[in-house]
């Protein structure tokens, strides 16, 4: 399928519009049944991989365990255990300068995602494609000052 622009589409020679358009069937994630009941972090795993994510940098914290659950589900995506969100959100920005994807970091909330303002910064400024993720406790939780409690 080739995009023309204006709305106007060519699949497999022949020319169409938005209305001709045939439903595309995309390759589901690995691991992951489409239509099945799916967590948000199941969900997210997902996403990264049909956007071609195949490398994350991420610092498990307890806000964002569940996300590195279903990281062990896919065997697409290699996750790299960095020792500290800064650290991480710095390889992943290495890691997007010198390969041209998208560098991904993942953090747990609070401080978590504090730490990683230097190096989203730094990305910013070089125009970096760099995509950062953080965990977030229940909304149960929130206000009661148990920002890392689950």
């Amino acid at each position: 399928m080739n995009v023309k622009g204006g709305g106007v589409y060519e699949v497999d020679g022949a020319a169409g519009t938005d209305k001709d358009m045939p439903e595309v069937s995309l390759p589901f994630a690995d691991g992951f049944e489409m239509g099945a009941e799916m967590s948000g972090s199941d969900l997210l795993i997902a996403a990264l991989e049909l956007g071609g994510i195949r490398r994350t940098f991420a610092y498990p914290g307890g806000a964002s365990l569940e996300i590195h659950q279903s990281l062990l589900r896919s065997s697409r995506i290699r996750n790299i255990l960095c020792r500290h969100e800064q650290g991480e959100v710095f390889a992943a920005e290495g890691f997007a300068k010198c390969s041209g994807q998208v560098g991904v970091a993942i953090a747990t909330s609070g401080p978590g995602a504090t730490n990683l303002i230097t190096g989203i910064a730094d990305a910013y400024c070089d125009s970096v494609p760099l995509l950062c993720i953080t965990g977030q406790v229940p909304q149960a939780l929130m206000g009661l000052n148990s920002f890392q409690v689950e």
